[in-house]
């Protein structure tokens, strides 16, 4: 992670409270195609979530510099519902 922005928006129109974390990633690997398998991992493991809402995945762009190579993305969002998690630990 290089950057992480959140930012809570309350609830409008019968919809509850949400956070909005934009996340800008470096992910490293024997290749771009390599570092884009573990992007698309981290993508569905979020989406798998009960918590997580939407996952805005942005485009990639590959880097070889220096002996390094993978992939980064800026901008990557996801929106969250974190009231569930209480309801997972059964607190008011």
């Amino acid at each position: 992670m290089r950057k992480v922005d959140a930012q809570y928006m309350f609830g409008r129109a019968g919809t509850g409270d949400r956070v909005q974390v934009g996340l800008d990633l470096t992910f490293f690997a024997g290749s771009a195609l390599e570092a884009t398998s573990h992007m698309d991992l981290l993508t569905s493991t979020l989406r798998s979530k009960e918590w997580v809402l939407e996952v805005q995945p942005r485009a990639t762009k590959e880097f070889d510099e220096g002996g390094e190579t993978g992939i980064y993305v800026d901008g990557y969002t996801l929106t969250c519902d974190l009231s569930t998690l209480r309801k997972e630990e059964d607190q008011p």
